[in-house]
């Protein structure tokens, strides 16, 4: 019964939000990003925009590679006897 006793307490304890150490103030983290004028803002986000396009053409040629693959490995497979 002691025993039961101190395992109960012990795990009661353990996910209590009062024990949990974490920051809990209420203060925002402050960050100090560099100020960026109307045109580097720009030139930033068309750099942005190049990089996620050739990324999109990159997978679209993947897949489409992959397609054909399938094609080919499906006809060579099945279809030539």
């Amino acid at each position: 019964m002691e025993r039961r006793n101190a395992r109960k307490e012990k795990t009661s304890g353990k996910f209590d939000k009062g024990s949990l150490d974490y920051d809990s103030s209420e203060s925002k983290t402050e960050y100090d990003f560099p100020s960026l004028s109307e045109s580097e803002l720009e030139k930033v986000k068309e750099d942005i925009r190049k990089k996620i396009k050739k990324e999109k053409r990159i997978q679209l040629i993947v897949v489409i590679s992959l397609i054909v693959l399938m094609f080919f490995l499906f006809y060579s497979f099945f279809l030539v006897k």
